[in-house]
């Protein structure tokens, strides 16, 4: 059980911080190709389109790399053993 909430600990914590970094990526990437400001139009796109896909990458690459770094600490006790 202590493994499975630790799991969605850091599925969220990834989610959020792949959303923020998808944020200030598009951000960035709409500044850099001047995209139009004209009603909002590249707020909408950064928060619409860079957001969630920063936040997907996020999701899956937090547990993914929890579970690397978890199965290499348990690899390396049992070889200690």
């Amino acid at each position: 059980m202590k493994r499975f909430f630790l799991y969605l600990l850091t599925a969220i914590a990834s989610l959020l911080a792949g959303a923020i970094v998808g944020a200030i990526a598009g951000i960035a990437l709409t500044t850099f190709f001047h995209t139009s400001q004209f009603e909002g139009y590249a707020g909408y796109l950064v928060f619409t389109t860079f957001m969630p896909l920063g936040a997907l990458a996020g999701l899956c690459a937090g547990p993914i790399l929890l579970a690397r770094r978890s199965k290499r600490r348990d690899s390396s006790d049992a070889a200690k053993q």
